[in-house]
């Protein structure tokens, strides 16, 4: 039995409990020892220059000794090819139990989906935990939030050494925190505007006003949680694949304030209070997403759901997908939002009857038809209007009054006033939505 000082992985049920802010950096320390971590010297540096420095100095950013308005930072090149920024405390703890402690069940068959929704979510309780510990002695709040994602696909078997012993199922899930308050606060916000504009290069940008700023908020696309985690589930153009994506999200000042979790954590221990579906920015982070994932020389899109699981439903769990209006799973792509991609319904009825109240929320809303930046939609296309289920046509007005909705007329109309369009045509709004947007 090892020792009760020493936490060897942030699943251990039984490391929940009397958990101190040395024992998180020990466990990091070891845990970035691992041969494919440690092998990569940007990646030794997470730890050497970024997460020991800022637990040894108490704060969550280091200041640069070059440049007084920056933070030392380190870049690492994602398995998929993304190069990501990391530039505080708890991210480069993410990134290291990202890439070290993935999930593992042991048995003669593969987990449920019930087993792997609940190892997620006791994952995610217990790194806002560490959060909050590691805060207190930097004598700063927490993030506010954190998010942990994985692929549907990603739960690979180990074959074991022998025979007689049980498989090992593996799933990699990606765990991260959101953007920080605390010193430095907008060098943090810096580098995760960095990140995501860096990883949907060509896609939709993120120059304008986030939805939640649009919306009377502060709250910026790269304050989210869901940034990071997102770029290390991040693969661009596979070749043939539907992609199924589930995420899940933790209010980390519910969970300390609102219910203290104590103990070992069970079915029953988990529930749903401290878990919240991902908001408007990180809606449209996964619209962005959906639209980068396209067949190299061609505008067909691949198959992609994004399941939330803390939206409520009593099939909420990995392996389908829910139904937008009746929260029915369903397992193949039925009716989607042909705008945002992210939206799905399981039959026709259920997604006329929820089109309308998803409209003003989808992703696609704030974006501009004409130059692709996310401002409020002050000219639309007063035809586009009038057919049932079409997103219409958006433009912004920063170039003067309707600019690029003039500008962008001649590309518009024809498909506008094209009669056999009209209606929910999903291949053709998608098309011609990422033509403008490119």
């Amino acid at each position: 039995m090892s020792s009760p000082l020493v936490i060897d992985s942030i699943h251990d049920d039984m490391k929940f409990n009397s958990i101190m802010p040395d024992m998180i950096a020990k466990y990091a320390e070891t845990r970035a020892k691992s041969p494919r971590f440690s092998g990569d010297p940007a990646r030794r540096s997470v730890v050497e220059t970024l997460l020991l420095p800022c637990f040894n100095a108490g704060t969550s950013r280091l200041p640069s000794e070059s440049d007084p308005d920056a933070v030392v930072s380190v870049t690492v090149t994602l398995p998929n090819g993304v190069r990501a920024e990391i530039g505080d405390f708890y991210s480069a703890l993410g990134l290291i139990i990202t890439e070290t402690d993935p999930i593992l069940f042991a048995g003669r068959e593969s987990p449920s989906d019930a087993d792997v929704k609940l190892a997620v979510e006791k994952m995610l309780v217990t790194f806002g935990r560490w959060m909050s510990i590691c805060a207190k002695r930097f004598r700063e709040v927490p993030p506010t939030t954190a998010c942990v994602m994985y692929m549907g696909k990603s739960l690979a078997a180990i074959r074991p050494s022998t025979s007689s012993s049980p498989y090992t199922y593996q799933l990699r899930v990606a765990i991260f925190p959101n953007l920080v308050h605390g010193p430095y606060y907008e060098a943090g916000r810096a580098i995760q505007k960095s990140n995501i504009n860096n990883a949907f290069r060509g896609g939709p940008k993120f120059e304008g006003k986030s939805p939640m700023q649009l919306k009377g908020t502060g709250i910026q696309f790269a304050d989210c949680s869901e940034t990071l985690a997102l770029l290390c589930m991040f693969v661009r153009n596979p070749q043939s694949e539907t992609y199924y994506l589930y995420g899940l999200t933790i209010d980390v000042d519910q969970l300390i304030h609102g219910r203290k979790a104590k103990g070992p954590l069970s079915k029953s221990a988990c529930g749903n209070s401290f878990f919240k579906p991902a908001c408007d920015n990180c809606e449209y982070v996964l619209h962005a997403f959906a639209m980068c994932l396209a067949v190299p020389g061609s505008q067909e899109k691949l198959g992609f759901y994004y399941c939330d699981l803390a939206r409520p439903g009593e099939d909420n769990l990995p392996g389908g997908v829910l139904c937008s209006d009746c929260g029915k799973k369903f397992t193949q792509q039925q009716f989607e939002c042909p705008n945002c991609r992210i939206r799905w319904w399981c039959s026709q009825e259920c997604k006329t009857r929820s089109l309308g109240a998803h409209v003003v929320r989808c992703p696609h809303f704030y974006v501009c038809t004409k130059c692709g930046t996310t401002e409020h939609a002050s000219y639309v296309c007063v035809e586009c209007l009038q057919v049932d289920g079409r997103i219409p046509a958006h433009y912004c007005g920063k170039d003067g009054q309707s600019a690029h909705k003039a500008a962008d007329l001649g590309n518009h109309r024809p498909w506008c006033e094209d009669a056999n369009n009209k209606g929910l045509v999903p291949s053709l709004v998608a098309a011609g939505y990422m033509v403008q947007m490119d």
